[in-house]
């Protein structure tokens, strides 16, 4: 499993430093799940979760340049790291509920019933976020309110320049093939978050959010690094 992080916690769910931004804030959570086919089932190939800092009744003025954001994204090299995938993904889970005001996902109830069907144990943030999300309107004490932006956007929002939906993959077999997917799957998962927070009226810009530039401000040191390495092999 190949991780791209710059989230400086442990990977425990409920660790004191369990923080993106070196202090205490707001956070809206998004979370987002890329799916291949295989003979065997759906694989989850990428699982990542964005972090947005956020302010109780302010909407802030974004762009991508000075967008700040922490992440972690995952993907496979094969389908034997399936069940760290999903193991990682669900601690996840289990940390942005409870620490994040607000958690988004895109048809999210989709993702979680088949990470449940991949695992051969039970998954307790799986398990905890897809029973509130049955009843997103119903926000549980200490609990973060729950958006999905497949179903709950008003209106018109912003425009961005990457869409909400997923689109299948395939299991990556070369280390550019993993950084392209592992791009992908964070700039769909920032453009979750970032409707979201329009939703909540936390965040708007001026004309389309170019996703992929912020993505690329936030993560040139692995990215770009990756890129470089797949070139001189």
């Amino acid at each position: 499993m190949r991780d791209y992080n710059n989230l400086n916690w442990p990977d425990g769910p409920f660790g004191a430093e369990f923080r993106p931004f070196g202090k205490p804030s707001k956070m809206l959570a998004s979370v987002a799940v890329e799916w291949a086919e295989s003979a065997s089932g759906p694989v989850p190939v990428c699982t990542s979760v964005v972090y947005l800092r956020v302010k109780p009744a302010q909407t802030l003025q974004v762009d991508e340049s000075s967008l700040a954001i922490g992440f972690r994204t995952s993907v496979v090299e094969s389908t034997a790291g399936v069940a760290d995938q999903v193991s990682a993904f669900d601690r996840c889970l289990v940390g942005a509920r409870r620490h994040a005001t607000i958690l988004a996902g895109h048809i999210l109830e989709d993702d979680l019933d088949r990470l449940d069907q991949t695992s051969h144990r039970r998954l307790p943030g799986v398990a905890g976020v897809r029973e509130a999300w049955a009843d997103r309107s119903v926000k549980g004490r200490g609990l973060a309110t729950m958006v999905d932006t497949g179903f709950d956007l008003d209106g018109l929002p912003p425009p961005l320049d990457v869409p909400l939906a997923s689109h299948p993959v395939s299991v990556p077999a070369t280390p550019a093939e993993i950084t392209q997917v592992a791009q992908q799957g964070l700039q769909r998962c920032l453009a979750i978050g970032l409707m979201a927070a329009v939703h909540a009226d936390r965040m708007t810009w001026a004309d389309t959010f170019r996703v992929t530039a912020a993505v690329a401000n936030a993560a040139w040191d692995m990215f770009d690094a990756e890129a470089r390495h797949a070139l001189a092999a």
